[in-house]
């Protein structure tokens, strides 16, 4: 996914952040280096906070973001873009994040255009994740089942079929 969005938008980053309590991690990622991971978790978590698409088009020119790593040193990040992704419940469990190194700005149609990747993205993390929770109550209803099978086929005095 994250392979498709640079590709869709020609940034050079993409990254799709998921928060945890204590944990960041990246679900899908794209052009990410190792020199960079903790700072884009950073500014993923800005985007986080943001009530729907969020985006700043010269890090280097607004004061928040001057001292930020990624900006003062290399690789100099310019542009930051990101929306939250939400459960249908409408909690919020990450972000879709893009990044460049040259300056830039999102129309109103691209800004639609990763609000919709942003929606498949959370839509298929969460149908995922119930599967996930299906599967395992699956295999639960089955191990219930057969130890019920056990007790009546087994003496529970003796250990013994009956």
């Amino acid at each position: 996914m994250a392979r498709t969005v640079a590709l869709a938008f020609r940034v050079p980053v993409v990254i799709a952040s998921l928060n945890e309590r204590y944990r960041k991690w990246f679900s899908s990622a794209h052009g990410v280096t190792e020199e960079i991971v903790e700072s884009v978790n950073d500014l993923c978590s800005l985007a986080n906070l943001a009530d729907s698409f969020f985006q700043v088009e010269d890090m280097s020119q607004e004061d928040y973001f001057t001292d930020e790593k990624i900006v003062k040193f290399a690789p100099h990040a310019k542009f930051f873009a990101g929306v939250p992704l939400s459960d249908p419940n409408g909690k919020r469990f990450g972000t879709l994040c893009l990044l460049d190194f040259k300056p830039r700005q999102i129309n109103d149609t691209n800004q639609r255009l990763l609000e919709s990747f942003g929606s498949l993205l959370a839509n298929d993390i969460c149908v995922r994740s119930a599967g996930r929770y299906a599967v395992r109550d699956l295999i639960s209803a089955e191990e219930e089942k057969c130890a019920l099978y056990d007790m009546a086929v087994t003496d529970s005095l003796t250990g013994v079929l009956n």
